[in-house]
């Protein structure tokens, strides 16, 4: 049996101090009268150079601390995103960033050129299959959840057709949801027994 104790008598986790210096914590909210494209968000990411990038339905806007920088669709651009609805965000093991899109698009972030490189979820270039979700592979390539399946991109941004979803067993529905884990690929696996 365990003893409850007092509200009163519990403490913190931690040390005290730590606390103390967030008694302060001073909370902004931004919306679309600081520069984010629409109030609807669909994702957050931040990158490996600490840019925070937020998704939305209107959308991608990089955040630097001071401003927001909006980047949409623009067919007559090069490097534009597809389509300005943004699923998910997900950085990769080198800091790239990935997105995820409704127009059957994943495009990955190009710091050097400030454009973004686009591949398509499924050969043929079919851009009425959205990208729902993002997990890195731990390889500099991307597993994308589109609404037909599961498809790996390789670092270098070529699909691997060797594991689409039809391939790998898997059945060809909606893939919304996708955890990159830890443990894959580093050598451990469960002992039997």
């Amino acid at each position: 049996m365990s003893a409850v104790l007092p509200i009163a008598a519990q403490t913190p986790a931690g040390k005290p101090e730590r606390w103390a210096e967030l008694a302060d914590t001073i909370f902004r909210n931004y919306g679309v009268d600081d520069g984010v494209p629409i109030s609807t968000v669909t994702a957050f990411a931040e990158d490996g150079d600490g840019f925070l990038w937020v998704g939305t339905m209107a959308g991608l806007a990089r955040w630097d601390g001071y401003h927001f920088r909006v980047y949409r669709k623009d067919p007559a651009k090069s490097g534009a995103l597809r389509d300005d609805f943004v699923w998910c965000l997900q950085p990769d093991s080198q800091g790239r960033l990935w997105v995820g899109t409704n127009g059957g698009a994943l495009s990955r972030y190009d710091r050097t050129t400030d454009s973004f490189v686009t591949i398509d979820a499924e050969a043929g270039g079919n851009e009425n299959i959205p990208v729902r979700a993002l997990a890195q592979d731990g390889a500099g390539g991307m597993w994308a959840g589109t609404d037909r399946g599961l498809v790996h991109i390789g670092p270098d941004g070529a699909r691997i057709p060797s594991q689409t979803s039809e391939n790998a067993g898997l059945p060809a529905r909606a893939v919304t949801s996708l955890l990159h884990d830890e443990m894959a690929g580093s050598g451990w696996a469960p002992k039997p027994g």
